[in-house]
């Protein structure tokens, strides 16, 4: 007899163009369809980069309606969609869902509820407001998932509650399917040629990743050296919309606008890697950061931030450079070790294509998830 398919509800913020959701796509990409029955409901249904893609796989796709403009109103949908499915496992991908996910997944019936937390822990964070709902809901979570060591360590350390609860499985990279590229990405629209070195950051816009002290690196690092250029791939984000603009004068402030450029929103993240001389991480916050795994994969030299699950990645001086968070010089000084010495450049790089390929399979993370939820269906 056929065996009934594990229904799974998620829960996700949106599915637009980022690391997160990137992560989400894969799983739903190798998760195992004949064992999980998987339906998503989508908070921002605006953000829907990746929802075409879903949908070809079968995945069953429910947005929030925009007629649900307060909490109160979500949560009736999201309790009524869960008393239709009947799901035995509810998941909030993203750590401010958590509540939906333990409270009305406890009070609809749903036996287990998984919650998930994606960046770095900051315990004085979660004793603000409204962060008190999303740690009392913990309690309503049987299992939350991390994407880090350093925050699956600092969740155990500092929560009573989750301690014997919390669940790491690591982000992943999807194999590359294209050999490799004949084409070079097209920059002299932004007045960059062949024979300049390019350092770079990929990501949305936003305040947590720091491109501020990236702009101020760069001024330290081209100091008069025309042929250095820098680039910023990512697009604004709605609740921080004026951050483009701040970062755009500090570029005129600092007179860099023929070295620092603002590529907006790219499409072929991997292709613009294989152009970078360097790329940069400058948060002051992250989790797990998909985009590091794509610059290892890319062959690209990284300088990093020494925050959050970075430094489980990066290993300083064998497969990139890592920095004090915050630290402008030592970002700068990083840069310039990386540009003056292209022999170890290029070990770096040998030694972190090996690491992605051996370490950050995407189908070892989804056996890992279906493994978790296919462990806490059968208690």
């Amino acid at each position: 007899m056929k065996r009934k398919k594990i229904k799974i509800v998620f829960l996700v913020a949106g599915l637009g163009f980022g690391g997160s959701e990137k992560q989400f796509y894969l799983l739903m990409k190798n998760i195992n369809k004949e064992i999980f029955d998987c339906n998503v409901v989508v908070f921002t249904p605006s953000q829907n980069y990746f929802s075409a893609q879903l949908e070809k796989m079968g995945i069953n796709l429910i947005s929030v309606p925009n007629s649900c403009e307060n909490i109160w109103k979500k949560a009736f949908f999201i309790f009524s969609t869960l008393r239709k499915i009947k799901p035995e496992i509810i998941h909030s991908w993203n750590f401010y869902l958590n509540p939906y996910a333990g409270f009305l997944g406890r009070i609809s019936g749903v036996k287990f509820r998984l919650g998930s937390f994606r960046t770095s822990f900051q315990p004085e964070v979660l004793n603000k407001l409204p962060f008190k709902i999303i740690k009392k809901s913990n309690k309503s979570l049987s299992k939350i998932v991390v994407n880090s060591e350093t925050a699956l360590y600092d969740m155990k350390s500092h929560s009573k509650i989750l301690s014997s609860r919390v669940h790491f499985i690591p982000n992943c990279l999807e194999k590359a399917t294209v050999k490799k590229r004949e084409k070079r990405i097209e920059l002299s629209q932004f007045n960059i040629e062949d024979k300049d070195i390019v350092i770079g950051m990929i990501g949305n816009l936003r305040w947590e990743k720091n491109y501020e002290l990236f702009i101020k690196a760069m001024s330290i690092v081209i100091s008069g050296n025309e042929n250095i250029k820098a680039v910023i791939a990512g697009q604004p984000v709605a609740d921080e919309p004026e951050l483009p603009q701040k970062l755009r004068e500090l570029v005129h402030q600092l007179n860099l606008k023929k070295n620092i450029k603002f590529l907006g929103f790219c499409d072929d993240v991997p292709l613009l890697m294989e152009r970078l001389n360097i790329f940069c991480l400058t948060s002051s916050h992250e989790g797990s950061p998909n985009v590091i795994l794509e610059a290892l994969s890319a062959g690209c030299p990284i300088v990093a931030s020494k925050i959050g699950g970075v430094p489980e990645i990066i290993q300083d001086g064998k497969n990139g450079l890592l920095f004090e968070s915050g630290d402008v010089n030592a970002c700068a000084e990083a840069i310039k070790k990386a540009l003056e010495n292209p022999s170890f450049a290029e070990e770096m790089i040998n030694n972190g294509k090996k690491m992605v390929k051996n370490k950050y399979s995407c189908e070892k993370t989804a056996q890992q998830y279906e493994e978790l939820y296919r462990t806490v269906s059968e208690k």
